[in-house]
Formats: structure tokens, C-alpha cells, sequence
């Protein structure tokens, strides 16, 4: 139970904001960043009819890729929450 908890424990902490120290968090975090500016791009190129006509496979290839990550990370950041139960959390407005 005590790997189980580790484990749990640093994937909160490579889903959480990175810091300088942890090279594998910050890695996490300048990939996911950098995939959302991709989908971001892709959705600007898509709305020129031009452009998603001659790239739709592409598009879609991309859009299923990303909906796999986004949904990784998404499981992954509820299933590793109750590792910070004993710490507060901040709301930020």
C-alpha cells in the first residue's frame, strides 16, 4: 500500500504545477502547455475551408490524439487528488 501511495503521490506532483526542481514535472507541464497551443492552432486552421479540406484526415488524426491525452491526464489528475487530502487547496478567482 506504501508504493501505491508513492505512486499516487508523484503523479499529483508531475500533474501539479513544476518547479525548477523537478525536470520530469516541468516536462509534463511545457508538454501539455504545448499541446493545448497546437489544439488552439489547429482550431484556427480548421476554420479556413481551404485548409480543412485538404488536411481533415490530419485534423481528425490530431483531435483523437489530443482527446486521449487530455483524457489521461484528466483521470489521472482525480485519480491522484486524494494524495494532498491533508493539504490545503487555494481557489483562485
Amino acid at each position: 500500500m506504501k508504493k501505491y501511495n508513492q505512486i499516487q503521490n508523484r503523479t499529483y506532483e508531475l500533474l501539479a504545477r513544476g518547479s525548477a526542481k523537478d525536470l520530469q514535472s516541468l516536462i509534463v507541464d511545457i508538454f501539455l502547455f504545448v499541446l493545448i497551443l497546437l489544439n488552439v492552432t489547429a482550431v484556427c486552421l480548421e476554420s479556413v475551408k481551404l485548409i480543412r479540406e485538404s488536411y481533415s484526415t490530419s485534423f481528425l488524426y490530431f483531435e483523437i490524439f489530443s482527446v486521449i491525452i487530455f483524457s489521461i491526464e484528466y483521470i489521472l489528475r482525480v485519480w491522484s487528488a486524494p494524495s494532498q487530502k491533508n493539504q490545503s487547496f487555494k481557489v483562485c478567482f
